[in-house]
């Protein structure tokens, strides 16, 4: 502390100190808001670090995590949620489509944690059932993973040979009355799917009281608790003994949730993940409740002046960003005594809390300015400096070369097209599923869109998001910016000259419900007197024109007249939700699979990066540094963050080759002949490792090369680093290989190359 102090340091940066999956290494899969990671250390030494930095004075700025959660069994939120469905209290609080097309998911959830089939899982006997003999709960347990029982469903079991039972205790004594009632309770609990939330306290408070009883139950019978784990026996599954499998499974059709191979969650998960990842299950952070539930520990911590600042981590994965924001800063106001203001913007000079956020921004997009932050983490800074770094005088000869060696063009545009449409056919096609199912209710509403098939709008859906500039827009009821309305209406235009579908209304359609216009912009006289919403952009209501009296409407559509706001209500989730989903798409499209097709030169295929941009020239540079400071002058400025693919030394190495574009083409192409020996050829004649994997795998090398040349040791750490480096690339590249479907003879032979041209020359 004293050493930073000294260099004029003013507040040290945390990553996230909330309480996080046992062992996690970067704190980013929160199971409990409002408490410390204890792997970290307690709230006394929190303090003590807090009040060595006031002592030396600095402050904190501490990294937050509001769009998502760790899903499994160290978050009790989302353990009550297996529990109960959408009868747990905290149902709401997770981003969940209880009711997606699929019938075997009306009001549950998607397990995809199985490592084969259901079927087969349940015939080899490795889902277990288990009671809990002191808190009165089943489980059932798949090796690591443990599964709450729903309550309602215990009379499954405990009314299982419920003679053999009465028989032992004899039939007036006062266990065997209190077990009955305790079924009895169980049975009744209340279930509740929608919003009741008074009932679902109810049934909490309930199933509270009948799971005690029965714990204290099973401690003053203990017959009573050998004959329900004589019962748990009978639901083990055995291969040889079909009812035990038919017990088992009929019991598991009654839970919240419905287990599956992990390989079907692409396809059929229906809770909002971080990007692909199924156990960080997304935050509806946009309900009051839970905010204020996330944030209490947080908020604590600023009002007592512990935390000075605060980074949210992708706030992209918000519903509505900047209403988030707006609430961070008035919450804030309010614990440090500061007036509120509904005037906050970007950059604002009385914001009471400096935030900055984890956002990436094209070259042509800027912050929103309506957001009350003070700026972003700085990826566009450390882009802009590392471009100062290549030789823009030579980039045609390295597209040339580059594209000689693979023996194609490549537009780069069209890579990141392909590969975003590669994310929705595959890692993230589950969310494309929500979203078509949202439109394709909306187009059932109305008879002018009611022929848009589920196929056609998914396909439409498809193509406009692997047309879309950026990484998402921020349309609201209240606000339509000039630049989210241009950027709809560019993917639109792709998109409509990309598909191959003969009638092209259908992309006016999405247009209308991306922007919100759907509602004032339809002919009025189809709808008589019905009441319509008003002009999402104007706030005017759109006077009906019509011929037609209400009576006659409200016969051909009752909806429009009956459910006007709930059809609103869903245009303007689906417009939401589809702003949640272009990100991922993008990033997963872009920065981990397009980075790592596109090797031309490596050194710009970093986070927030532009690779086909082969550098910039210094006016560029002092350019944007003056409009930063203009417009967020108290933004991060950095060179490397936690998301960094390779540091800033490694960077700089790769970039130098720009100068060097006729040794660089001599050397890649020795180095290439003399470690051919070290290529297999798989079948069909495909070559392992590929042409643009060698040419990573070189400039990389060239990266992480030691001043000194290494000794054996040294080599063989090299092999490792890069044998780990190499496979994961690949992987992210899915062009031979994929985390999903493990290609294990190219990643053999990967291996193998990268030992040969290090270890035996």
């Amino acid at each position: 502390m004293p050493y930073l102090s000294r260099m004029g340091i003013s507040h040290c940066y945390a990553s996230p100190l909330l309480k996080a999956r046992s062992g996690s290494p970067h704190g980013y899969d929160i199971t409990n808001h409002k408490e410390l990671n204890p792997e970290i250390g307690s709230r006394e030494d929190f303090e003590h670090l807090v009040n060595t930095l006031h002592t030396h004075g600095m402050g904190l700025i501490l990294d937050i995590v509001p769009n998502h959660m760790g899903a499994g069994p160290d978050n009790p939120w989302w353990m009550d949620v297996l529990e109960n469905g959408p009868s747990s209290l905290y149902a709401g609080y997770f981003d969940i489509d209880w009711h997606p097309l699929a019938p075997d998911l009306q009001n549950k959830i998607l397990l995809a944690i199985l490592g084969d089939s259901y079927g087969k899982i349940l015939d080899n006997g490795e889902l277990r059932l288990r009671f809990d003999s002191e808190s009165g709960r089943f489980w059932l347990d798949y090796y690591e993973h443990a599964m709450p029982i729903n309550p309602n469903s215990y009379g499954i079991i405990l009314s299982h040979r419920l003679d053999v039972l009465e028989t032992r205790l004899g039939g007036n004594q006062p266990p065997l009355f209190e077990y009955q009632s305790i079924m009895a309770a169980l049975d009744n609990l209340p279930v509740e799917t929608g919003d009741d939330w008074a009932r679902k306290e109810v049934r909490t408070r309930e199933r509270t009281i009948a799971l005690s009883r029965l714990a204290m139950l099973c401690g003053q019978a203990p017959e009573v608790q050998h004959f329900i784990e004589e019962n748990v026996q009978d639901f083990q599954p055995r291969r040889e003994d079909p009812t035990s499998l038919n017990r088992l499974h009929r019991l598991l059709e009654q839970q919240a949730y419905r287990l599956s191979n992990w390989r079907v969650a692409s396809d059929e998960i229906n809770y909002r993940r971080f990007f692909d990842v199924n156990d960080l299950v997304a935050l509806r952070v946009e309900d009051p409740r839970v905010f204020n539930d996330t944030h209490e520990l947080i908020m604590e911590l600023i009002e007592k002046g512990l935390v000075n600042g605060l980074r949210i981590d992708h706030p992209d994965g918000l519903f509505d960003p900047a209403a988030y924001f707006q609430r961070l800063q008035q919450e804030a106001a309010r614990r440090l005594n500061i007036q509120e203001s509904r005037d906050w913007k970007l950059n604002s000079p009385n914001l009471p809390l400096y935030v900055i956020i984890e956002k990436i921004l094209a070259p042509f997009e800027r912050l929103p300015e309506e957001w009350a932050i003070h700026g972003t983490t700085g990826y566009e800074f450390s882009n802009t400096v590392n471009g100062l770094f290549v030789q823009q005088d030579h980039e045609r000869d390295f597209t040339r070369l580059y594209e000689k060696l693979l023996e194609r063009r490549i537009n780069f545009e069209d890579l990141v097209y392909q590969c975003k449409r590669l994310i929705m056919k595959t890692t993230l096609n589950s969310e494309l599923g929500v979203l078509t199912v949202q439109l394709y209710r909306i187009a059932k509403k109305n008879w002018a869109f009611r022929d848009f098939t589920l196929q056609n709008l998914r396909a439409a859906l498809m193509e406009v998001v692997a047309c879309f500039p950026v990484y998402r827009t921020y349309v609201t009821p209240e606000r339509i910016s000039t630049k989210d309305r241009e950027y709809i209406d560019w993917a639109i235009r792709l998109a409509k000259r990309r598909s191959t579908a003969t009638d092209t209304s259908i992309f006016d359609f999405i247009r209308q419900a991306l922007l919100l216009e759907e509602l004032a912009s339809l002919p009025q006289d189809r709808y008589g007197e019905v009441e319509v919403a008003p002009d999402a952009a104007t706030g005017r209501e759109a006077s009906p024109e019509s011929s037609l009296g209400a009576q006659e409407v409200n016969r051909a559509l009752p909806e429009w007249n009956k459910d006007a706001a709930d059809f609103r209500q869903a245009m303007i989730r689906f417009s939401l939700k589809f702003q949640q989903y272009t990100g991922p798409v993008m990033a997963k499209g872009l920065e981990d699979t397009s980075f790592y097709r596109y090797n031309r030169l490596v050194s710009l295929n970093d986070v927030g990066g532009e690779p086909q941009q082969f550098g910039i020239p210094a006016a560029t540079f002092h350019q944007r540094n003056l409009e930063r400071l203009q417009r967020a002058p108290h933004t991060l400025l950095t060179t490397s963050t936690h998301d960094t693919k390779r540091s800033e030394d490694v960077r700089t190495r790769i970039s130098a080759l720009s100068e060097m574009p006729t040794e660089w083409q001599k050397h890649l192409s020795l180095w290439r002949r003399l470690n051919q020996q070290h290529r297999r050829v798989l079948e069909f004649g495909q070559s392992a490792p590929s042409i643009n994997d060698e040419i990573l795998f070189y400039q990389n090398l060239l990266g992480i090369w030691p001043v000194t040349m290494p000794d054996q040791d040294g080599l063989e750490s090299l092999a490792q680093r890069l044998e780990e480096y190499m496979l994961k690339a690949a992987r992210e590249a899915k062009s031979h290989t994929s985390w999903i479907n493990h290609n294990a003879d190219y990643e053999a032979a990967l291996m193998e190359y990268i030992r040969g041209v290090l270890l035996r020359p």
